[in-house]
């Protein structure tokens, strides 16, 4: 915990837990060209135990959600490789790509989303994870989805799912 100055009301401290992040690398089972990548890194914060809990929203893996608590191996190279779940947070993981390029299209599509509940992080303009916690209706989400995959206006792939 620090103490800083509090500008905007001088005499007064303000109190600033710092998180301790860590990068956690996980290597990936690539078939068929996909994922385009063999490993993935995500950022994920130091338990009080030693352990790492996942800070954001996984755009590869299969085997971890936002929030799981998870074991890690440190290689000779210093990474920080997954090693097991300890606690799986109850969330879930998809991805979605988009092929319409129309962004009011796509902002449409992550409002929905967001509105039922569900976080997104952007890789880059047309490919988002979104995590899916456990009170979200995930059939819900796909049955949304389903119609624009219909239409070729997206797709998405299932991450780790706890529903």
């Amino acid at each position: 915990m620090f103490r800083l100055a509090n500008n905007m009301c001088p005499g007064k401290w303000v109190h600033i837990k710092v998180i301790k992040m860590k990068k956690l690398f996980l290597n990936l089972e690539v078939s068929d060209g996909y994922p385009p990548v063999s490993m993935e890194s995500i950022w994920a914060e130091v338990t009080e135990e030693g352990y790492l809990k996942v800070n954001n929203i996984p755009f590869y893996s299969k085997e971890i959600s936002l929030g799981d608590i998870v074991s890690v191996i440190q290689t000779e190279e210093n990474y920080l490789l997954y090693d097991k779940t300890i606690i799986h947070s109850k969330n879930s993981t998809l991805r979605i790509v988009f092929f319409n390029e129309n962004q009011k299209f796509k902002d449409k599509i992550l409002t929905k989303l967001l509105g039922l509940g569900c976080e997104s992080e952007a890789f880059n303009a047309n490919f988002h994870a979104i995590n899916i916690p456990i009170q979200v209706d995930i059939e819900e989400i796909y049955n949304f989805l389903d119609e624009f995959v219909e239409t070729d206006d997206l797709d998405y792939d299932t991450g780790y799912l706890a529903q």
